[in-house]
């Protein structure tokens, strides 16, 4: 029986195009799962607040029990809000300061990099010593390759990286621990988790480790659908919310959804 619930935001259940953003019937189930007893985790590469804003303009009245934010931050419901897990937030935060002390001459080596041959932007904020928004796929996959070759010279160096978006972490604290991290304080197995995501930062949670059960929405990239069958999961030939809830009914013994039908 699936007791925790863990989905990706942008482009998993959240299509900012479509007629219903986030799938009218995802959020049905997901209310009857939590009604059952199961908890709900938003694990995104987005701030807290940031979430949060958008969840309120789509008039979404079901909240998650958990928030992952900026791919590594735990915050746990509360009455009222939203809570940090303090305990792993702080051990986050002094984990990622001693790296990327450690990490600043690969980094440099990056920023130079960039400047000198590719017209990305970048910047750094509190999350990462630099965060690159590369202004092509192509460009990105060769910013991509860069940067896995510094993290191979720093032990827990990693890089996380959203389409063309690209900033550095520790591999010690991603989606995938982070998830570990709330089934731990659960007391739930792998067994009893399912997660499901559709881009390169979502890798972590998709390889089984985590979650036992995982799938992808149709518009997954590659990477993520080849992870997810590797691991057993379910690859839906539906986009988006519409593909989790698939992923779901099935999980539940339900029939899969039929084209044009609701659930």
């Amino acid at each position: 029986m699936i007791r925790l619930i863990s989905t990706d935001f942008d482009g998993t259940i959240y299509e900012g195009s479509a007629e219903h953003p986030v799938d009218p019937g995802l959020l049905a189930h997901l209310a009857e799962a939590k009604a059952r007893g199961a908890a709900w985790v938003i694990n995104t590469g987005r701030l807290c607040p940031d979430l949060l804003l958008i969840l309120a303009s789509l008039k979404i009245e079901l909240r998650p029990d958990f928030i992952v934010s900026v791919e590594r931050n735990i915050h746990r419901r509360v009455k009222g809000g939203y809570e940090e897990h303090a305990s792993w937030n702080r051990a986050c935060r002094e984990d990622h300061r001693a790296l990327f002390e450690a990490a600043q001459p690969g980094v440099e080596r990056v920023r130079r990099r960039i400047t000198m041959e590719l017209g990305a932007e970048f910047y750094h904020d509190e999350w990462s010593p630099l965060s690159i928004i590369a202004k092509s796929a192509e460009d990105a996959d060769r910013i991509h390759d860069w940067t896995l070759e510094e993290c191979e010279r720093v032990p827990n160096l990693r890089i996380v990286r959203n389409a063309r978006y690209f900033r550095f972490g520790h591999a010690g604290y991603s989606k995938g621990t982070a998830l570990g991290e709330i089934a731990r304080l659960l007391g739930l197995p792998p067994a009893a988790v399912f997660a499901a995501g559709d881009h390169f930062n979502d890798l972590s949670m998709l390889d089984g480790a985590h979650a036992r059960h995982v799938a992808a929405p149709a518009n997954a990239i590659d990477e993520v659908k080849e992870a997810v069958r590797r691991a057993g999961g379910h690859v839906s030939r539906r986009r988006c919310g519409r593909g989790v809830l698939d992923a779901l009914r099935r999980l539940n013994g339900a029939a899969p959804l039929q084209p044009g039908r609701k659930p």
